[in-house]
């Protein structure tokens, strides 16, 4: 055979392409069960049903006004005259959630606001 002869391409039975053809179709019917069921083991904790009630874990934005208030009582008891720090109707936040301390009324100044954790550097705000 010459070298710069082209190899002639082999010859296949007409039967061989119907053995691949239904090789073919048996894998695309496979690979469209294994997506409707996913891959793995099932899983052991059943999945909530989608209409069920979740409980719903309130941030502090969104908290109800008289949340709000009762962590603003004690601070505005003492720091009469303050303006109000959000302006937003849509804020709703109390002194304590970010100033933090205890905004019971009757406290004394110590017990009501945050202690620093090293008094020695820090003995007044």
């Amino acid at each position: 055979m010459h070298p710069l002869k082209p190899t002639p391409l082999r010859q296949t039975s007409p039967h061989s392409w119907i053995v691949h053809g239904l090789i073919l179709l048996f894998f695309v019917a496979l690979s469209g069960a294994v997506a409707e069921e996913g891959f793995g083991p099932p899983i052991s904790i059943p999945r909530p049903a989608p209409n069920t009630n979740v409980s719903f874990v309130r941030n502090l934005i969104d908290q109800p006004i008289s949340a709000k208030e009762s962590k603003s009582r004690g601070c505005v008891f003492c720091h009469k005259g303050i303006e109000e720090m959000h302006s937003s109707p849509n804020v709703v936040l109390g002194c304590t959630d970010c100033h933090g301390g205890n905004a019971n009324l009757g406290l004394t100044m110590v017990k009501a606001h945050v202690q620093p954790r090293d008094p020695i550097f820090w003995k007044t705000s």
